[in-house]
């Protein structure tokens, strides 16, 4: 594990890469998949999984440019943290062929910015939980 994001498995953190997206092997729309695998596996001994972690995928991942990566690890963990105080790791991805290499990194604003993002992702809602109007539920 490297000593920067040692840390237990059980600790609700996000993760935050600043990265190239171009950089990312693989197929372009698989990038935040491979950046994730990569870091999981290198970090924690495990791949990503939608189950324990969420992952925020900006726009454009499939194309060129600077962009943030966001990875939220240990989403389900009691009690949920909030997006505004959740535990933050920061990291400047470089790639260097079909390898990512993770600096640590400290930027102006990132908790500003992250705290946009609910911790976890939006919950889908159960069917039988959308409202109705008129006995016809809404959509449809």
């Amino acid at each position: 594990m490297d000593p920067e994001t040692q840390m237990t498995s059980t600790e609700p953190t996000r993760f935050c890469f600043r990265v190239r997206v171009e950089d990312i092997p693989g197929h372009p729309l698989s990038r935040s998949i491979t950046l994730a695998n990569d870091f999981l596996r290198r970090n924690f001994q495990r791949s990503f999984s939608w189950d324990t972690d969420y992952l925020y995928t900006p726009v454009g991942i499939d194309g060129t440019g600077k962009a943030w990566v966001l990875l939220d690890f240990a989403k389900d963990i009691e009690p949920k943290p909030h997006s505004s105080n959740v535990n933050l790791k920061t990291f400047k991805v470089k790639g260097s062929g079909d390898s990512l290499e993770y600096e640590v990194a400290h930027y102006n604003s990132i908790r500003t910015y992250t705290s946009t993002f609910p911790w976890g992702g939006r919950q889908a809602r159960r069917v039988e939980d959308q409202p109705t109007i008129g006995g016809v539920e809404k959509g449809t």
